[in-house]
């Protein structure tokens, strides 16, 4: 999956932490893909995975299915942790808190390190990935090993058609610009 959308292990530094941020409309498979890319960091990279989990609810189902899918046999130094951001959207309301836990993230993760994000469904990846690169933790120049190494966009097919023409075709517009891949769905 991390070859598929495009951030093949062979071609990632290894003194950096990688940050894959996951946007796309309620119901579309974000948290599946999330499952599967954490999967795959944890069997093959000794850098750990941390994932940060937004759901405007005030229960958030996702992070508790994230947590749930560690990888078998996965080494405890290695395997996932989920930072769970809930009442709110990552966006917005919760961009301080968001950002606060993506800095301690990448400060705790070593070389050769994941950080996973997952955006409610109504999330813009704009805020989320300028957040990022206003950390010091996300400047180079500055000695950051946080880079942003994906923004996925999923598009659940068989919604896509209504969604254009309803009132959040604005929404499903940003998620598609901010995005270096696209993952279709159903």
């Amino acid at each position: 999956f991390l070859y598929f959308i495009g951030v093949a292990p062979s071609r990632m530094a290894t003194n950096i932490v990688n940050t894959v941020v996951v946007v796309g409309y309620l119901g579309a498979g974000k948290t599946t893909l999330l499952q599967n890319l954490q999967r795959e960091a944890e069997a093959t990279h000794p850098g750990g995975v941390r994932s940060i989990v937004n759901d405007a609810a005030s229960f958030n189902v996702d992070a508790t299915l994230l947590a749930g899918a560690r990888a078998d046999g996965a080494d405890p130094a290695t395997a996932s942790s989920v930072t769970e951001l809930q009442g709110g959207c990552i966006c917005c309301t919760l961009l301080p808190d968001f950002l606060r836990a993506a800095a301690a993230a990448v400060d705790t993760l070593a070389s050769g390190g994941w950080l996973f994000v997952e955006s409610t469904g109504l999330g813009d990846a704009g805020p989320i990935v300028d957040g990022l690169l206003g950390l010091p933790q996300f400047d180079a120049v500055r000695g950051g090993r946080g880079r942003v190494a994906a923004v996925v966009a999923v598009v659940d097919v068989t919604m896509a058609a209504a969604m254009a023409r309803d009132a959040v075709r604005e929404l499903m517009v940003e998620q598609l610009h901010w995005c270096t891949a696209v993952v279709l769905t159903r």
